[in-house]
């Protein structure tokens, strides 16, 4: 429940200062630190709203029994959440957490 604050939070600021200091040493231009910290941080909200999102359906699907799966034709759908979504989950988790992870091989922090 924790990881969506630490990648809006801590991780963010983490990239955001390793390209403060990568600027300052002119590692990279102004413009390429603006593009990994955009980058990074783009995919790091878009992670931590998939993650919050799991975790609310998860805790609807084990814990509250009461609440129907709604059914429109062949879409189901779990506390506003569709299973065709959910199948993506998991593509959509490799591909912010391998932005992310680029942008921090970019600026030496991995």
């Amino acid at each position: 429940k924790q990881i969506p604050e630490l990648l809006r939070g801590a991780v963010v600021k983490r990239i955001k200062n390793a390209a403060k200091v990568a600027t300052e040493s002119s590692q990279i231009s102004i413009p390429e630190s603006q593009r990994l910290v955009a980058r990074a941080s783009s995919s790091a909200a878009a992670l931590a709203d998939l993650l919050r999102m799991a975790y609310r359906v998860r805790v609807v699907a084990d814990y509250k029994i009461e609440m129907p799966v709604l059914r429109e034709g062949q879409v189901a759908r779990l506390d506003g959440c569709t299973l065709e979504s959910a199948k993506h989950w998991g593509d959509k988790t490799r591909i912010h957490s391998s932005a992310i992870l680029g942008v921090c091989e970019s600026l030496g922090l991995v």
